[in-house]
């Protein structure tokens, strides 16, 4: 359930909001947009590990093989791996970003 945690909290997130903004309910879409954000937050962390226990078997897999090719194997498994999270955390970085310009205008 955890894996589809942050998802649910922003899709919750999205509807509180778009609820509240059609009601007038200022106090519902803004409780929504921090629930989206709670979201997006949960859905990086999430991904981040997936990626974690992604290379801590690889490496696993990997030292099996001898020592020359280890290395190299795993330094090109962090390399993959770590453009992969950044693309995760940039990802939910610009949704966030995203979020908090739209908390913004709200609040002005």
């Amino acid at each position: 359930m955890k894996k589809y945690e942050g998802k649910l909290n922003m899709a919750m997130g999205v509807t509180k909001q778009k609820l509240g903004e059609l009601t007038g309910n200022r106090n519902l879409a803004r409780e929504g947009q921090m629930q989206k954000i709670k979201g997006v937050t949960q859905d990086a962390t999430e991904n981040a590990k997936a990626v974690a226990k992604g290379v801590s078997q690889e490496v696993v897999k990997q030292s099996r093989k001898g020592a020359k090719k280890l290395v190299k194997d795993i330094n090109q498994t962090f390399a993959q791996t770590n453009v992969k999270a950044q693309s995760t955390v940039r990802e939910a970085g610009n949704k966030l970003e995203a979020t908090l310009i739209k908390i913004h205008q709200l609040l002005k």
